[in-house]
């Protein structure tokens, strides 16, 4: 809510941005905002009622291409990191990114009992079967580039 109001709880109206601003007419034509963020009072916890929101949405780009890598090692997440910091800076991966374990991809494609029924944790061997039968990696990183049609 870098824009906007909200309801506090002692019933006090809180405007955020150029919605704090009495003569602004159009505070959510302006992305960067102004002034601080109160975003997080807002998004999780009880502090307030959000009452009035600019959101702003990217228009359909004539091309995009969906992105999937997929990492075989633990020791791979800090390579991921390091490699993903400059696309999303100079914005070749202008959205969010998303790097996702293995074992949170696999818990969407099957049941823990199809690869291990005993207590406790998955060993590590059943773990790298289920993986590799799955075709997951330890790390998956899913991503989108946007841009023109080639002819």
């Amino acid at each position: 809510m870098r824009d906007g109001s909200g309801v506090l709880a002692n019933d006090d109206v809180l405007r955020t941005g150029m919605g704090g601003i009495d003569t602004s007419t159009a505070w959510q034509l302006y992305q960067p905002g102004y002034g601080p963020s109160f975003d997080a009072m807002f998004m999780q916890s009880n502090y307030g009622v959000v009452t009035k929101l600019g959101v702003w949405l990217m228009p359909a780009p004539p091309a995009y291409l969906l992105g999937e890598i997929q990492f075989r090692h633990e020791t791979d997440l800090e390579a991921i990191v390091e490699i993903l910091r400059p696309l999303r800076l100079d914005e070749t991966i202008r959205n969010q990114a998303v790097i996702e374990g293995g074992l949170r991809r696999a818990a969407g494609l099957s049941a823990r009992r199809e690869w291990y029924d005993g207590p406790g944790a998955m060993p590590e061997n059943a773990v790298a079967a289920m993986l590799e039968k799955l075709n997951v990696g330890l790390w998956n990183l899913h991503f989108a580039l946007y841009g023109t049609r080639r002819s």
